[in-house]
């Protein structure tokens, strides 16, 4: 409230006083003449509130003393919960930061790991094949019984279906007759002239008519010995030379 105005109004209230109070400005000193209480206490309240229209004449007096007192009062408080946001601050940081080490300490730990697995599987891979490598013609007859039985299950199967064809053309000659009965219907017009492995069927009977042999899917070494003759052959000459 201590604005330009209030200084103005005090201004104009003291020299209203040296006015009415003293006997001249220059005069010698001498003892002011009083009014009576009243129209102090009068003058004072006027005065007041002027500087003070909102308010009380007795709270003008003590405004500035009052919000000294307060904030006085609050800047502590206000320091201490600012000290107190710093503090939570400190700690949400602090556990950001352990947070954030271990979420690094655990990819760091599970690349490791994956790393791990990945020579884990390579070195696996370069021993099956330094296995296999070691032992392949053994693993191979390991698995002749099966590549036998299944050469045995194709040549049923082309067997099979040879016959199946027959029996198929077979009854579509026999199921022709009977359409040919049926007035306004025919063979050629009313039913399939073939399947969709007709040709399938012929070739598979043409093969078994020419000697069928459905070999297995397993090694016949011709290409392995003439390899080993061959090289037999140059030992033995260098040998006799």
């Amino acid at each position: 409230m201590c604005d330009r105005a209030h200084t103005q109004i005090a201004h104009t209230f003291v020299l209203w006083v040296h006015e009415n109070f003293r006997v001249g400005i220059g005069a010698a000193p001498f003892r002011e003449a009083r009014a009576p209480p009243t129209f102090l206490a009068q003058t004072k309240n006027t005065y007041l509130s002027s500087l003070y229209p909102r308010r009380p004449a007795k709270c003008g007096a003590s405004h500035f003393g009052a919000c000294q007192s307060g904030f006085v009062k609050i800047r502590p408080q206000a320091r201490a919960q600012l000290v107190e946001a710093h503090a939570a601050r400190n700690k949400a940081i602090g556990i950001a930061e352990k947070a954030r080490a271990k979420a690094d300490q655990e990819a760091e730990k599970a690349a490791v790991q994956s790393e791990a697995a990945t020579l884990r599987a390579e070195r696996a891979g370069q021993e099956r094949s330094r296995f296999e490598a070691q032992n392949a013609q053994a693993l191979i007859g390991e698995l002749a019984a099966g590549a036998n039985e299944i050469a045995e299950r194709l040549l049923k199967a082309a067997n099979d279906l040879s016959t199946a064809d027959a029996e198929w053309s077979a009854t579509r000659q026999r199921v022709a007759d009977l359409i040919g009965a049926i007035p306004g219907a025919s063979a050629a017009g009313d039913m399939p002239d073939s399947h969709a492995l007709s040709e399938t069927a012929r070739q598979v009977r043409r093969a078994l008519q020419s000697g069928l042999d459905v070999l297995p899917p397993l090694p016949h070494w011709r290409r392995l010995r003439h390899h080993e003759g061959e090289e037999r052959t140059k030992r033995e000459l260098a040998a006799a030379e």
